[in-house]
């Protein structure tokens, strides 16, 4: 018998944390799933827990990498394992509520959409947990249709259009796999009040810090997002395509926030520059981009082609004026038609 959802999880190296994340998805209310765990060449005791659980509970089954592979590698390796109705994702760190894929499969039976998203509950650093509810441009945007692991997707939506999460991104991966499968997708839908739990650790792939490779990562996650996008461009009003651009070029000038080195900051001001020049520079005045775009403070530096000031301007920590970047944001939303 099929089972309603193959949990996939990929696995390096979080030995303490594993058994709370196997335990929240062994014990979810729907009974009918598979977890399919996927350790990663783990050097720690990982594998040995994995292996427990697997001997105890029949609906597990574990994918052993004798070598490191990457979290996109084992993922990919997850899906093609998977044999449920539907795909979800857990990190190994992470947790999700009891209820979690009940609510989801639910919803995806009662309304035939293809991916259907829950909510995130964030445990911050200082302990502190907060519920990130779903916002009201994720529910009309499709190209805002991120959050990978709050979400499941119709297995044979994610197999028949050959969706894989990019090998060698160590950051970003997530985002591209979310876009390409919601730009796949008929029909997407939303549950309040269930909640993946996802906790923030100092050295995991979310952490406050970023080094250059994850810096690399984001930005080459957003080429390929560019790349998708334009590639099914028919299937995205003008409204969302606009507010994917800002939103991208927006993400980029965020890095030197999490790396204020001078590589980090001129790598970030080339590529805010290449995209302004390639996607957004001709297609609208001016006057209109001074006024709509979230980083109007620098168009001076976007317009001409300002590498060396542009540079110089993230580095110092302009960028970060937050009250003024929500109002210009919210004008962005309005002006697309997203509030």
């Amino acid at each position: 018998m099929q089972p309603k959802v193959s949990v996939i999880i990929p696995v390096y190296n979080t030995a303490p944390y594993l058994r709370r994340c196997l335990d929240s998805v062994c014990n979810q209310t729907l009974r009918d799933i598979e977890i399919v765990c996927v350790n990663d060449g783990s050097t720690d005791n990982s594998l040995d827990i994995l292996n427990e659980y697997a001997a105890r509970d029949r609906r597990s089954k574990v994918i052993d990498f004798p070598e490191n592979k990457g979290v996109s590698a084992a993922r990919n390796a997850g899906i093609d394992a998977a044999e449920g109705e539907c795909i979800g994702f857990v990190d190994s760190d992470d947790a999700v509520e009891p209820d979690f894929y009940a609510g989801l499969y639910r919803q995806a039976i009662k309304t035939g959409a293809e991916i259907v998203k829950g909510e995130v509950r964030v445990a911050g650093y200082d302990g502190i947990a907060r519920n990130l509810h779903i916002s009201r441009e994720t529910r009309l945007s499709r190209v805002r249709f991120s959050g990978f692991s709050t979400a499941i997707y119709k297995n044979e939506l994610v197999k028949n259009n050959k969706i894989i999460f990019p090998a060698g991104i160590v950051c970003g991966e997530d985002l591209v796999f979310s876009l390409c499968t919601a730009l796949k997708a008929k029909e997407t839908e939303t549950v309040d009040g269930i909640f993946y739990i996802q906790y923030r650790r100092k050295d995991s792939a979310n952490s406050e810090t970023y080094d250059m490779q994850k810096i690399n990562s984001i930005i080459e996650s957003y080429y390929i997002m560019m790349r998708e996008i334009n590639l099914d461009r028919d299937k995205i009003n003008d409204a969302e395509y606009n507010d994917f651009l800002f939103s991208a070029v927006h993400a980029v000038f965020e890095l030197p926030r999490k790396n204020d080195s001078a590589e980090c900051g001129r790598l970030c001001a080339k590529t805010c520059i290449e995209l302004y020049r390639k996607y957004l520079r001709g297609n609208y005045h001016n006057e209109i981009l001074q006024a709509q775009i979230p980083f109007c403070f620098c168009f001076e530096y976007l317009d001409g082609d300002d590498l060396e000031g542009l540079t110089d301007y993230l580095l110092k920590g302009k960028f970060q004026a937050d009250q003024t970047m929500a109002l210009l944001r919210r004008r962005v939303k309005i002006s697309s038609g997203l509030l």
